[in-house]
């Protein structure tokens, strides 16, 4: 199962250019790399859209940066309280269940 980034007043490139903080393109991050307090959300550009997951475990992190993928791709940490917001309510229920207890 998967989390994805949709807000509902504006793009989700909007949402996280304003709440994310970019990692640097290059940069060769690992999970522990991560600020606490943040989850990687992953913009990858398909061909006629563009997706925003939340890496919200080291697995779906490898999954979802995978380098076979050619997909171009760019990596926000963005606050788990932010993405409460935008992840839809099963990312609410897991993030209450898992992540902050």
């Amino acid at each position: 199962m998967g989390f994805y980034v949709n807000p509902e007043n504006e793009t989700k490139e909007e949402f996280l250019e304003r709440e994310g903080l970019i990692v640097t393109p290059g940069f060769s991050m690992q999970w522990d790399d991560i600020p606490q307090g943040h989850l990687p959300v992953i913009l990858v550009r398909n061909p006629t859209f563009t997706a925003a997951g939340i890496a919200f475990c080291k697995d779906k992190f490898k999954v979802m940066t995978n380098s076979y993928d050619k997909r171009l791709r760019t990596i926000y940490f963005v606050p788990i309280e932010k993405l409460v917001e935008v992840g839809g309510a099963g990312f609410a229920d897991m993030v209450e269940n898992n992540i902050l207890n």
